[in-house]
């Protein structure tokens, strides 16, 4: 009787001891991801800012050519920081 409530007792714990390994690697993927996940909105946000102050820009034909191309130049750059994303 002993015995049995034993070997019962060390399954249970390999069970426990299986499963918490699981909820630790679970929950090191979840913060991974949150943090990811709060980069991206900061990036996606600033990125929103850019985007409606080059479209501002766009709309305002006063500007001169060097600032045209100045706004080009940082579109440009900014086409491949969205590429690397």
């Amino acid at each position: 009787q002993i015995a049995k409530l034993e070997e019962q007792w060390l399954s249970l714990n390999k069970k426990i001891d299986h499963e918490l390994h699981r909820l630790q690697a679970l929950l090191k993927h979840l913060l991974s991801y949150s943090r990811d996940s709060d980069q991206l909105t900061k990036w996606l946000e600033s990125s929103q800012h850019t985007l409606n102050y080059w479209k501002e820009q766009s709309l305002n034909v006063s500007q001169d050519l060097d600032t045209i191309r100045s706004n080009i130049d940082n579109f440009f750059e900014f086409s491949k920081e969205v590429d690397e994303k």
